[in-house]
């Protein structure tokens, strides 16, 4: 969500669409190419009310500005394959990226040079690792085969797990993720075909 609109990325019609908070559709991106947007897996707020996609089959995160614009493209991980499947962007205009391919989390300055990668746990690109932001920049990273959601800190480093499968006594599946403003972080287990609530850490 950016502002009084929300995005979502419709994967199979190869679209990102916009509602009011209301629900209402409202034009968005009507120009842009399908290539972008087309089997792609992720979508994340961007600056001045646009926003980023992780375009899955092509390598490359897509920014678009507030009219749905193309504005710049990032190449994930230029000589090598990479399938981005989740972006964020922290307040410092950094990019985070969960490649799926490479099993990594990749973190990028404002202008799109690569300054850091971190492992992630192998997973596939369909049940793949989801990102999330709080308000103090925190970065929450999902680990579906682990069943485990990550914590990090508004630079990527680690501060701690979550072990959902101990938790729940259960297995888990964690893949979509989102940081309530409460603290509240949800989590979509798609093994359990269940929406879980974990509390924050202080």
């Amino acid at each position: 969500m950016n502002g009084e609109l929300l995005f979502v990325l419709d994967a199979g019609a190869a679209a990102v669409r916009a509602f009011t908070q209301q629900g209402e559709a409202t034009p968005f991106a009507t120009g842009l190419d399908s290539v972008f947007t087309d089997r792609s897996r992720g979508i994340g707020a961007g600056p001045d009310g646009g926003v980023l996609i992780a375009n899955t089959p092509n390598n490359r995160i897509a920014t678009l500005d507030a009219t749905g614009a193309m504005t710049t493209q990032i190449v994930v991980w230029p000589g090598e394959d990479a399938q981005p499947v989740d972006v964020v962007m922290g307040d410092d205009g950094r990019i985070f990226v969960a490649d799926g391919q490479g099993h990594r989390l990749i973190r990028y300055a404002p202008g799109g040079q690569i300054e850091r990668a971190w492992p992630l746990t192998p997973s596939n690109t369909v049940d793949s690792p989801h990102l999330a932001r709080d308000a103090a920049g925190r970065l929450y990273i999902t680990e579906p085969e682990a069943g485990r959601v990550l914590l990090r800190d508004a630079e990527g480093e680690p501060l701690g797990a979550w072990d959902l499968n101990t938790l729940l006594g259960r297995p888990v599946r964690p893949v979509g993720v989102a940081v309530a403003s409460d603290g509240v972080i949800w989590v979509v287990d798609s093994a359990g075909g269940a929406l879980i609530a974990v509390e924050s850490l202080p």
